[in-house]
């Protein structure tokens, strides 16, 4: 297809092979690291798009767990959320 993005072409070709990929390797214990980019150009060389899949269980190769670390997505956000208790005075 003319201009079409790498996220298209991944959702309509590849997503349904990793689903069916990740069925078979959670089933039958195998682990595995897959990465993606998605969307590469000058603009985001520190942070294109990206899709990645880990199945790394605690037996899993030492190789494979230091991929799965450095593949994974540092987050740089926050999230906090504070709740009042019930029949708490402001």
């Amino acid at each position: 297809m003319i201009n079409e993005t790498k996220e298209s072409v991944y959702d309509r070709e590849i997503a349904p092979l990793m689903a069916k990929i990740i069925e078979v390797c959670k089933r039958e214990d195998i682990a595995m690291v897959a990465d993606f980019e998605l969307d590469a150009n000058e603009d985001c060389d520190d942070d294109p798009l990206m899709c990645t899949t880990c199945i790394v269980p605690e037996t899993a190769c030492t190789r494979l767990k230091q991929a799965a670390a450095l593949l994974r997505p540092k987050s740089r956000y926050a999230a906090m959320v504070i709740k009042r208790a019930r029949g708490a005075e402001s």
